[in-house]
């Protein structure tokens, strides 16, 4: 409304006099695309409450076989009961720090949005790369919200957690912010690419959660095959204090003394087998003579 209002005028007055004719159908192009845009941005923050997004993630994630990342049935309400929020307001106790504090910090607050889009809509204005322009400034804060599903539905992150992942994270947003940004600026494909970009960021999802298990894996696998590696580094040095223990109680090591006697003994046995041979040839032979 802001842009229609304060904008849109004060563009049409320029381009027609920096292009002439055409400044007109440049300006309605301009702002037909800039209303695209105002209206996928406004309507994104309504898009990630609806109930079938959670659909959308189990059916994107079944594919994957995955079940670390299913919707837990968390109960979610998915709509603001405004009766609830006014009520709330009236029934509140207004004391003086209420309106020595809340209220002018409120008021603060909403004038400080109010000149920052302004500002932006400055930039909107320069012809040509407006929209560009436009679409970048917003690109992370677009990006983060097509987390929120997943994010509130399966982590239960709260503000404050998802406050902490908009800033840890705040390359991937600004990216997937982009790449989402100019995909729904195309006419009549928007409505498609904003369904499609909530099932990229659950494969995306699913993919970086996948790749820190497999690196967890890894690196457990390389825990344990530097412990195995040190343990048995350690396991020669334990040898030699048994070894001197072990070798007198060796029957092996008696064997070789016990088989020379055994060899000597049947020698002998053999040589006196012998003499009694001969000494009986030697006293038949003196019968007969």
């Amino acid at each position: 409304m802001i842009f229609w209002v304060v904008a849109f005028p004060f563009l049409l007055a320029m381009n027609t006099l920096l292009f002439g004719p055409f400044g007109f159908l440049f300006t309605i192009i301009y702002g037909s695309s800039m209303a695209n845009y105002d209206t996928l941005e406004n309507g994104l923050w309504f898009y990630n409450k609806e109930s079938y997004l959670n659909t959308i993630m189990d059916i994107t994630l079944k594919k994957k076989k995955s079940s670390y990342l299913r919707y837990q049935d968390k109960p979610v309400s998915h709509f603001k009961d405004l009766y609830q929020a006014t009520t709330k307001i009236t029934h509140q106790e207004l004391s003086l720090e209420f309106w020595a504090f809340s209220v002018p910090y409120k008021i603060i607050k909403w004038l400080l949005t109010l000149i920052g889009y302004l500002i932006l809509i400055s930039l909107s204005l320069v012809p040509g790369v407006g929209v560009v322009i436009w679409c970048i400034q917003f690109s992370a804060g677009r990006g983060i919200v097509f987390s929120l599903p997943y994010e509130k539905n399966i982590n239960y992150a709260s503000d404050d957690d998802i406050n902490v992942l908009y800033y840890k994270r705040y390359y991937n947003w600004f990216t997937l912010g982009i790449i989402t940004g100019f995909l729904e600026m195309i006419p009549f494909v928007s409505v498609i690419t904003r369904t499609t970009s909530f099932i990229a960021y659950g494969l995306w999802e699913y993919d970086m959660i996948l790749s820190k298990k497999n690196q967890d894996i890894f690196i457990d696998k390389g825990n344990q095959h530097k412990h195995q590696h040190h343990h048995d580094d350690q396991e020669p040095e334990e040898e030699p204090e048994d070894e001197p223990e072990d070798e007198p109680e060796d029957e092996p090591e008696d064997e070789p003394e016990n088989e020379p006697e055994d060899e000597h003994k049947h020698k002998h046995e053999h040589e006196h087998e012998l003499d009694h041979e001969q000494e009986q040839e030697h006293l038949h032979l003196i019968d007969t003579n």
